[in-house]
């Protein structure tokens, strides 16, 4: 008797178990029906009619205003926005941009249509919560995934959805179907590390000037200008250096520059723009040792180990309790094939579990900067 009690037990609970994951995926199926009308395919092409890229985007008005990425706009000439009924407008203009967040709007040249609208949750989200990414990757329109929000770092969410080439713009959903975020990066040498935008910096995005627009439709190069006679924030486009500092959230400008330098470079695999960023913050303040760090790990990926090696070294001498410096230390030295040099610096990097080949990156998190 017990026996059968303990199989029917064991049956309700499969069965409870069964039935709540059913729910669950109804509850996607049908938020994905709720919101998918507001998002939309980004194509941009170039004065010759050649094709420049894709993304993704949607839509915040009803008269057709959309919500996408500074950087798929980049450099075009037009540009086609494809709904989710497959339907086709061209791009009228650019409205409001945010160049340092990598965010712009965009309208469409038409008149008297309606458009399904999404709406926005300006709040910052809760670290674990269930989300939902929807957008175009490699063209691929309406791909839905799922996943959690993993972190929160400074003004940027890191998440677990997969995002690829194309997805950048495309919004990022709560379960309730409200744009929390703005899909914008991936990190091509990390195990499911994307990052969206928050929502909240929408609302910072100001009136495209006609020299703004001139700026973003210029083509676009692979290496940003890093003028040292020029200040980084006012390249940037803020006002000040103080609202440079209150949007990113931090003191110091060493500080928000290395924000800037991980969300918008960095995070993007543009590893040579990220050493000529770090070398702009280390000019104003060569004792910044998550600068030498991050300029480590970008040569590190452009395999020029022992530049990243000196960069880790010159970490390390400044902070030589951040055992994450060690790690890459020990990484760097074990593509140069100095095994037992690599070992004691792997010795060094405290209780900390990370693979041996692999460095690591270091967010500034709760440092003082």
């Amino acid at each position: 008797m017990g026996k059968v009690r303990a199989v029917l037990t064991l049956s309700l609970a499969i069965c409870l178990g069964l039935t709540t994951v059913c729910l669950a995926s109804e509850e996607v199926s049908s938020l994905v029906k709720q919101v998918m009308p507001g998002v939309v395919l980004i194509q941009t092409y170039d004065s010759n009619g050649n094709e420049l890229g894709q993304g993704s985007g949607f839509i915040i008005s009803k008269d057709g205003g959309i919500v996408t990425c500074y950087h798929v706009m980049r450099g075009y000439s037009t540009a086609i926005v494809t709904t989710s009924d497959e339907k086709k407008f061209q791009v009228r203009n650019v409205t409001a941009l945010n160049k340092s967040d990598d965010l712009a709007r965009i309208s469409l040249s038409v008149d008297n249509h309606s458009f399904s609208n999404l709406n926005v949750n300006t709040t910052t989200p809760e670290v674990g919560q269930d989300i939902i990414a929807i957008g175009g990757p490699l063209g691929l329109a309406k791909t839905v995934s799922e996943g959690i929000v993993s972190a929160i770092r400074n003004n940027t969410i890191q998440i677990t959805a997969p995002i690829s080439p194309g997805s950048s713009g495309g919004p990022v959903f709560n379960m309730r179907g409200e744009v929390i975020g703005i899909a914008s990066s991936q990190m091509k040498n990390g195990q499911n590390l994307n990052f969206a935008i928050p929502a909240y910096l929408i609302s910072t995005m100001q009136q495209a000037s006609a020299e703004k627009v001139k700026e973003l439709l210029e083509p676009y190069s692979e290496v940003e200008s890093f003028d040292a006679d020029t200040p980084l924030w006012k390249t940037l486009g803020y006002q000040s250096e103080d609202a440079f500092l209150k949007v990113k959230g931090t003191r110091t400008l060493s500080g928000a520059y290395i924000y800037y330098c991980m969300d918008q470079l960095y995070f993007k695999n543009k590893y040579k723009e990220t050493i000529q960023c770090c070398d702009y913050i280390l000019d104003e303040d060569p004792s910044f040792h998550l600068a030498w760090n991050m300029k480590g790990l970008a040569l590190y990926y452009l395999t020029r180990y022992e530049e990243a090696l000196s960069c880790f070294n010159e970490s390390i001498e400044l902070d030589p309790s951040m055992g994450a410096y060690w790690q890459n230390k020990g990484a760097a030295l074990k593509k140069l094939h100095r095994y037992a040099e690599a070992k004691e610096a792997f010795a060094k990097r405290g209780n900390n579990i990370w693979k041996e080949e692999e460095p690591v990156m270091v967010f500034p998190g709760n440092m003082k900067i």
